[in-house]
């Protein structure tokens, strides 16, 4: 993504700047008007001159080629330096509407104390042509800290922020009358400053040299912050609070104007940049920057697939690899729009610009039959291997390396031989391959089981294109990526492939064949597994191409529900509250009006406290305060760690579910429940179904599935599925040869993974399941629909006839399909991840809900959520839990040197942030009910949160799993303490050939141990533990987890996982075992801090650390041990405000 400046603004700012050199700061406004002479002539080139070109876009033009690409024909991408824009903060006076908020000496720009007053600051933001200038003004005082044992709805500071912080945003289009002059020249400060010039001895003497005055007036502003908390002392609040006030008064007007008067010092380059800032005033005012985003639609701003550009058409930026800074408000819909499509477009870039990096590259590769895998299914099947073992050449490849349990596609090199032709009777259609073909002829570009939605495009293909998107599918193998071993060559990655079968066979229903292409295989018979090592690295090498899993239906999902949330303001059919949360996530200005509602008056039975059984004092306070009123229909419960916040959204939804049994309700009240990954879904539909069940509330919870995968296991009720087996146990071929027996092991292991099919169909939550709810549903309703009575009948037929070829599939989908949808519109709650909610068959069925709750939202984009309300009609309010403090979205262009994306902290600052950075509304749990380590629970405490966490489990008698830990730590690892730190001088971790993840041999072994001690004890008849608790080895890298996983499937140890950090969020486990393999610091991944708070917060009863050197108490600051950078002697005030910046949560800005 190449920038570069247009020559009209390179002279543009070229007099600029002689003007500046040349001349006094009052004179400034003299370039105006050649500045609007060339803006006038300027044209964006990226708005194309028909407006009526068909905004969807041809998806022929970015379909992806079906002939492989070469290598020389794609420029590998280019290494970019990520440029981060900085605002600078300019120390200011602000006299706003004739009044000032502050001392009479801090006109001199000194003497400022955020302790005692307000300090001011000016962020001018004018660098980029592309993107509109914008003039913030914040003021800054320090907090005071609630008193131990406030009551939490008492808390003005429940997570104990350092700084308050109000801002104003205006942008580049609605600033009037700009001018720069010297103080000198100016006359004397307005009266309100409360300065003199006659004393200067006097704390009010304002002397003007080295000072300039900016006045402007505007009629529009974003203002942040205006809920004043407890300050330092008393004066500091009624200044901020006087100050918020007159803002807000201003802005209920009808015709409101805002008018301020800042002092500054006319330092040389201060006034140049101010002087910039004017200009770009001006440039913006004559064109909308912004509108060149907008492709073929430069009317409506649109921004649906067709009208998004690619990065090649992108408007140029000063320069190259520069990334915008983060946005707390946005002017308007059209400046959110853009940001937040072009930040998941250009995310979406680097999948598929890697994607095709793959489809581009070749690799060296041999090959090696299964054993084990040579039979025939049937009679017509052939006896070649049905299953390959590759490894590849990975060896300077610059590609991300597959993850093991990876599915890849390998296009193979060898040819297809034709295939035997069958004439009997009971012969299937010809060219029956619906799972690439539609019956028209068309090839279905990104199928989908059966449920294709109508919005897909197609793309009509000659016979000959046929034939060769034929051969391509037949060249094409399925494989799983294997864990390395000890006996896997240097710097290779092996694959296991499967024969694919030949669709071309018109046999019997039931009697597939394998494509009979030969596969050139190297000798794996050997007495030792060294020799058959050195058989893989010798052995004969083909070309191969390999493509990762690959779909652009999640990106096309998100963008088009991202549309219906920024036109809802014009959608006379949209729900109240959408459409104000749609006006609302702008500029979350608290002067919109909106009905407060009281949960427990219009959502909640009225024996709603007898639901609160198991609330403490502490968190019955939150409940009552933060849910009797809930502001902008949306409630923000936000707590420290492991304090319930997932539990309390699900209180709050069976309540809700219980008021429909209590009243009989004509329209019911129903939620959807959103969490971002399968564990955390599979983790809520069984928290949910516990408490209605607890309650004796009677409800349809559905747990929502990929739907193709619904719908086969539904078919596959009655059709019993037809599994095509890989593998044959015969343990004669492998009883001479050690080595052979190992790739018999690994091949009867990837057989029966794929068996298993999709894991996120998890046996605990199969009664919640959609498919299980669709098949009560329709036997239920049997006999009085007909619709399911027609297609329990057809399937029927089916089974017993299954050579028919009359079955008439599209009319068997259709009324599936009406299923599907009849049973999701009849459950009381839907739990699914944001990518299955945003599926158009999902919308369809349930297009309105009572109240939708977003779980765990600090890691959830901003475009996701905007997403999911411009899905859904929202009648009631949002649930948005979360701590920010915890892990946040997980952006994977925020560093790439590749792949460049401008609008990445976009991504990175929720919405469950941003609300928490502008208003006090919403509820806050400050209990942790999780840990029984309470020595690290008060580390946690001073060091995350600020000493407002408290333990509630600290004065509960220890359990019995408390005391299994202790004797299980004090006998393994000498240490009699259910918390553990065991810390190694010396050893060795390594990097995973040919990738980037780490691993530890000694870590692994630590963990493994510890967990099959763990569990003999469990199976022990003097055990007084729960038997079923969970046991978990938790760490930063997917090699080590990959690792000590495949150790524990082959121990066959019980209830036992290994994990990574960015999964474990939301969730616990008895006991955990923490392994930091960063040995020789070879990366400092392990230890962020934000990863380092979820990875030591997981565990119940017990925790092990081991690691190399303590990540725990590291200051950023002296280098020292001991404590954290807030707590430092060393660390200095700020010079501007006296506040302290050592805290993410108290920076200006």
């Amino acid at each position: 993504m190449e920038s570069h400046v247009p020559t009209e603004v390179n002279d543009t700012t070229a007099s600029t700047a002689n003007i500046i050199e040349g001349s006094a700061a009052d004179t400034i406004e003299d370039s105006a008007a050649n500045t609007i002479e060339k803006v006038n002539e300027t044209t964006i080139t990226t708005v194309l001159e028909d407006p009526t070109a068909n905004i969807n876009g041809d998806a022929a033009a970015e379909a992806m080629p079906t002939v492989p690409i070469t290598t020389a024909e794609v420029e590998p991408p280019k290494r970019i330096t990520l440029v981060h824009e900085v605002i600078t903060e300019v120390s200011t006076c602000i006299m706003f509407n004739d009044k000032t908020f502050n001392r009479p000496c801090q006109a001199n720009l000194k003497n400022n104390n955020s302790r005692i007053s307000p300090t001011a600051f000016a962020l001018p933001t004018y660098e980029q042509e592309c993107f509109r200038g914008q003039f913030s003004m914040i003021w800054t005082g320090v907090r005071a800290f609630d008193p131990p044992n406030t009551k939490p709805s008492e808390k003005m500071n429940p997570v104990g922020i350092r700084l308050h912080t109000l801002k104003i945003d205006i942008s580049s289009l609605d600033i009037e009358d700009f001018t720069i002059v010297n103080a000198t020249k100016y006359g004397p400060l307005p009266e309100a400053f409360g300065c003199q010039t006659t004393d200067p001895e006097a704390d009010n003497y304002f002397d003007a040299t080295d000072k300039a005055f900016i006045t402007f007036r505007t009629k529009k502003l974003n203002v942040t912050g205006t809920h004043i908390p407890c300050m330092h002392i008393t004066a500091c609040t009624s200044l901020f609070k006087s100050l918020s006030d007159e803002i807000l008064s201003a802005k209920r007007q009808k015709d409101p104007m805002f008018k301020f008067f800042l002092v500054i010092n006319n330092a040389s380059h201060r006034m140049k940049m101010f002087a910039k800032l004017k200009t770009k005033f001006i440039v913006d005012k004559a064109l909308d920057p912004l509108k060149a985003w907008v492709k073929n639609s430069p009317n409506k701003q649109l921004l649906m697939i067709g009208n998004i550009l690619r990065p090649h058409e992108f408007p140029p930026v000063s320069k190259e690899g520069w990334v915008i800074a983060n946005k707390t408000t946005w002017q308007d819909q059209l400046e959110a729009h853009v940001h937040q499509i072009y930040a998941v477009t250009c995310e979406h870039n680097l999948f598929k610009g890697r994607h095709t990096e793959w489809k581009a590259t070749s690799f060296d590769t041999t090959f090696a039959a299964m054993p084990g895998t040579s039979f025939k299914n049937n009679e017509f099947d052939n006896d070649y291997p049905k299953m390959f073992l590759l490894h590849v050449d990975w060896k300077d490849s610059k590609l991300n390396r597959p993850k093991a349990g990876d599915i890849v596609n390998v296009r193979l090199p060898f040819d297809v031989p034709d295939c035997p032709e069958y004439k009997g009777e009971d012969a299937k259609r010809p060219l029956a391959s619906a799972q690439d073909f539609n019956d028209d002829g068309t090839f279905r570009e990104d199928f989908d089981d059966d449920e294709q939605e109508a919005a897909e495009v197609r793309r009509e293909i000659s016979a000959e294109a046929r034939a060769e998107e034929e051969l391509r599918q037949l060249q094409t193998w399925m494989g799983s990526v294997q864990q390395v071993d000890k006996y896997t060559p240097a710097n290779t990655l092996p694959i296991v492939i499967f024969r694919r079968v030949d669709f071309r066979f018109r046999g019997p229903e039931g009697c597939e064949r394998r494509v009979d292409t030969e596969i050139p295989s190297h000798n794996t018979n050997f007495r030792n597994l060294e020799r058959l090592r050195m058989e893989f690295a010798k052995a004969p090498k083909f070309s191969v191409s390999i493509e990762p899993s690959y779909s652009e239906r999640t990106y096309r999902d998100l963008v088009r529900n991202l549309n219906s949330f920024f036109q809802l303001q014009s959608d006379e059919f949209a729900a109240p509250a959408n459409v104000h949360l749609a006006e609302y996530f702008l500029a979350f200005d608290d002067t919109l009006e909106y009905p407060i509602t009281n949960f427990f008056n219009e959502y909640a039975p009225k024996d709603w406290e007898k639901m609160c059984d198991r609330l403490s004092v502490r968190q019955k306070d939150s409940l009552l305060n933060g849910a009797s009123q809930i502001h902008h229909a949306y409630l923000r419960i936000q707590g420290v760690v492991a304090s319930a916040k997932s539990r309390m959204s699900m209180l709050m939804v069976a309540m809700m579910i219980a008021k429909n049994n209590e009243e009989k309700r004509t329209k019911m009240f129903n939620a959807l429940i959103i969490q971002e990954t399968n564990v955390g879904v599979d983790h809520l539909a069984l928290e949910l179904t516990e408490e209605l069940q607890r309650h004796n509330v009677e409800a349809t919870v559905i747990r929502l599935g990929s739907l193709p995968t619904e719908n086969a296991k539904f078919n596959a009720k009655i059709l019993k599925p037809h599994f095509i087996d890989n593998f044959h146990d015969d343990d004669k071929e492998t009883e001479m040869w050690i080595a052979s027996r190992h790739l018999y092991d690994i091949a009867k292991s990837t057989n029966n993974n794929r068996k298993a099919g999709d894991k996120r169909f998890a046996p605990s939550v199969k009664n919640l399941t959609l498919y299980e709810a669709m098949w009560r549903k329709v036997h239920a309703e049997r006999e009085s629909n007909p619709h399911y009575a027609a297609l329990l009948e057809k399937l029927e037929f089916i089974q017993n006839n299954p050579a028919d070829d009359t079955v008439d599939w599209p009319h068997i989908r259709t009324l599936r399909k009406k299923l599907l949808q009849d049973t999701l519109a009849s459950a009381d709650a839907v739990v699914a991840t944001s990518g299955q909610a945003l599926r158009t068959t999902a919308q369809q069925a349930v297009p309105e809900y009572t109240v939708m709750v977003l779980d765990e939202g600090g890691k959830r984009t901003p475009a996701t959520t905007c997403a999911l309300i411009g899905a859904y009609r929202i009648s009631g309010f949002i649930i948005d839990n979360g701590d920010p403090i915890q892990m946040g979205v997980f952006c994977e262009s925020a560093s790439n040197p590749e792949y460049w994306n401008m609008f990445q902290k976009v991504l990175t600052t929720p919405i469950l942030t941003k609300t928490g950075q502008t208003t006090l509304h919403g509820m806050f749990l400050d209990e942790q009910f999780r840990m029984h380590t309470p020595i690290l629970t008060s580390f946690i405490n001073h060091n995350f949160y600020h000493g407002q966490m408290v333990d509630a489990v600290k004065s509960v008698a220890p359990s019995a799993n408390v005391k299994f830990f202790k004797d299980l730590f004090s006998d393994k690892l000498g240490v009699a303490h259910n918390f553990v730190v065991v810390i190694v001088k010396e050893s060795k971790s390594f990097i995973e050939s040919g990738g980037n993840s780490i691993y530890n041999p000694a870590t692994q072994h630590f963990a493994i141990e510890l967990m099959q001690e763990a569990v003999r004890r469990l199976q022990s008849a003097e055990c007084t533990a729960d038997r079923d608790m969970t046991l978990a080895n938790i760490t930063p890298y997917k090699a080590e987890a990959t690792m000590v996983q495949t150790e524990i499937n082959h121990r066959g140890l019980k209830n036992c996982d290994a994990l990574v950090s960015e999964v474990v969020q939301g969730i616990g486990r008895n006991g955990v075992f923490l392994t930091l393999p960063n040995a020789q610091r070879l990366t400092e991944f392990g230890t962020e801090p934000r990863r380092l708070l979820v990875e030591l917060t997981r565990h119940r009863e017990g925790l092990a650390i081991r690691g190399d050197a303590c990540p725990l108490l590291e200051c950023k600051i002296c280098k020292e041990k001991g404590h954290m950078a807030q707590h430092c002697p060393k660390r200095q005030p700020c010079k501007n405000c006296g506040g302290d910046h050592s805290n993410r949560n108290s920076r200006h800005n």
